[in-house]
């Protein structure tokens, strides 16, 4: 089975933060298809993933407060640009 972990080391805060999103199936399906790709538009993400628009802003949001992903155009759903950040992340 695939399982999606962080290759970070310690416990910070920060860290804990990141192990508790990537429980969550949904944050990472969102990493998962930007490991694969790098980057790719809002909308198109919201497609591909099959999260509602609403639960996945918040989760760009919250992953954008971690560091692991960058938003531009963030002000233009239509040019909105979703990259992940190369945070030490790796599919086992």
């Amino acid at each position: 089975m695939t399982t999606l972990q962080a290759a970070i080391q310690g416990s910070d805060p920060a860290t804990e933060r990141i192990e508790e999103m990537l429980a969550d199936g949904r944050y990472k399906t969102v990493i998962k298809i930007l490991a694969h790709y790098k980057s790719m538009p809002f909308l198109e993400l919201t497609s591909v993933s099959d999260i509602e628009d609403e639960a996945l802003e918040k989760i760009v949001r919250d992953l954008e407060k971690q560091d692991v992903v960058k938003v531009s155009n963030p002000e233009d759903v239509f040019e909105k640009i979703i990259t992940l950040r190369e945070k030490g992340f790796s599919l086992a």
